[in-house]
Protein backbone atom coordinates (compact mmCIF):
# COMPACT_ATOMS: atom_id res chain seq x y z
CA UNK A 1 0.00 0.00 0.00
CA UNK A 2 2.95 2.37 0.52
CA UNK A 3 4.68 1.45 -2.73
CA UNK A 4 3.22 4.33 -4.71
CA UNK A 5 4.87 6.85 -2.40
CA UNK A 6 8.22 5.08 -2.83
CA UNK A 7 8.14 4.76 -6.61
CA UNK A 8 6.33 7.96 -7.64
CA UNK A 9 6.40 11.58 -6.52
CA UNK A 10 3.26 12.97 -4.86
CA UNK A 11 0.67 13.92 -7.41
CA UNK A 12 1.96 11.66 -10.20
CA UNK A 13 -1.15 10.94 -12.24
CA UNK A 14 -0.71 8.37 -14.97
CA UNK A 15 -3.33 5.89 -13.79
CA UNK A 16 -2.35 2.99 -16.05
CA UNK A 17 1.23 3.03 -14.70
CA UNK A 18 0.16 3.35 -11.09
CA UNK A 19 -2.54 0.69 -11.53
CA UNK A 20 -0.12 -1.75 -13.20
CA UNK A 21 2.19 -1.34 -10.25
CA UNK A 22 -0.63 -2.06 -7.79
CA UNK A 23 -1.55 -5.28 -9.61
CA UNK A 24 1.84 -6.89 -9.00
CA UNK A 25 1.60 -10.21 -7.20
CA UNK A 26 2.56 -9.50 -3.56
CA UNK A 27 4.55 -12.72 -3.15
CA UNK A 28 6.46 -12.16 -6.39
CA UNK A 29 7.15 -8.56 -5.40
CA UNK A 30 8.45 -9.71 -2.00
CA UNK A 31 10.65 -12.35 -3.67
CA UNK A 32 12.10 -9.69 -5.96
CA UNK A 33 12.84 -7.47 -2.96
CA UNK A 34 14.57 -10.38 -1.21
CA UNK A 35 16.69 -11.08 -4.29
CA UNK A 36 17.71 -7.44 -4.62
CA UNK A 37 18.58 -7.24 -0.92
CA UNK A 38 21.23 -9.93 -1.37
CA UNK A 39 22.53 -8.73 -4.74
CA UNK A 40 25.75 -6.86 -4.01
CA UNK A 41 28.23 -6.39 -6.85
CA UNK A 42 29.99 -3.31 -5.52
CA UNK A 43 33.33 -5.12 -5.71
CA UNK A 44 32.86 -5.68 -9.46
CA UNK A 45 32.00 -2.07 -10.33
CA UNK A 46 35.58 -0.98 -11.11
CA UNK A 47 35.73 -3.70 -13.78
CA UNK A 48 32.82 -2.32 -15.80
CA UNK A 49 34.11 -1.04 -19.13
CA UNK A 50 30.84 -0.25 -20.91
CA UNK A 51 29.76 3.39 -21.09
CA UNK A 52 27.57 3.83 -18.03
CA UNK A 53 24.94 6.46 -17.29
CA UNK A 54 23.17 6.45 -13.95
CA UNK A 55 19.85 8.31 -13.77
CA UNK A 56 18.62 9.30 -10.32
CA UNK A 57 15.29 10.78 -9.35
CA UNK A 58 16.03 13.44 -6.73
CA UNK A 59 12.96 12.41 -4.72
CA UNK A 60 13.76 8.68 -4.78
CA UNK A 61 13.67 7.21 -1.26
CA UNK A 62 14.37 3.67 -2.51
CA UNK A 63 17.62 4.44 -4.36
CA UNK A 64 18.54 8.01 -3.49
CA UNK A 65 21.00 9.95 -5.63
CA UNK A 66 23.72 9.44 -2.99
CA UNK A 67 23.57 5.68 -3.61
CA UNK A 68 23.92 6.18 -7.36
CA UNK A 69 26.82 8.58 -6.71
CA UNK A 70 28.64 5.71 -4.97
CA UNK A 71 28.15 3.55 -8.05
CA UNK A 72 29.18 6.34 -10.42
CA UNK A 73 32.32 6.94 -8.39
CA UNK A 74 33.23 3.25 -8.64
CA UNK A 75 32.56 2.72 -12.37
CA UNK A 76 35.37 4.21 -14.46
CA UNK A 77 34.20 6.96 -16.80
CA UNK A 78 30.57 6.76 -15.75
CA UNK A 79 28.27 9.74 -15.31
CA UNK A 80 25.33 10.53 -13.06
CA UNK A 81 22.31 12.61 -13.99
CA UNK A 82 19.89 13.72 -11.27
CA UNK A 83 16.34 14.58 -12.28
CA UNK A 84 14.14 16.85 -10.21
CA UNK A 85 10.46 15.97 -10.05
CA UNK A 86 11.15 12.24 -10.22
CA UNK A 87 11.26 9.35 -7.82
CA UNK A 88 12.31 5.74 -8.42
CA UNK A 89 10.52 5.35 -11.75
CA UNK A 90 12.04 8.42 -13.41
CA UNK A 91 11.41 7.11 -16.96
CA UNK A 92 7.68 7.06 -16.20
CA UNK A 93 7.59 10.45 -14.52
CA UNK A 94 10.10 12.36 -16.62
CA UNK A 95 10.42 10.49 -19.94
CA UNK A 96 11.66 13.52 -21.89
CA UNK A 97 14.41 14.23 -19.35
CA UNK A 98 15.50 10.58 -19.33
CA UNK A 99 15.55 10.54 -23.13
CA UNK A 100 17.63 13.75 -23.17
CA UNK A 101 20.09 12.20 -20.71
CA UNK A 102 20.42 9.11 -22.89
Amino acid sequence: ETADSRWFTPGFTVPELVDDHRRADPEAYAACCDALASFDIRGALPGITAPTLLVAGREDPATPPAHLREIADAVPGSSLTELSGASHLAPAERPEAVLAAL
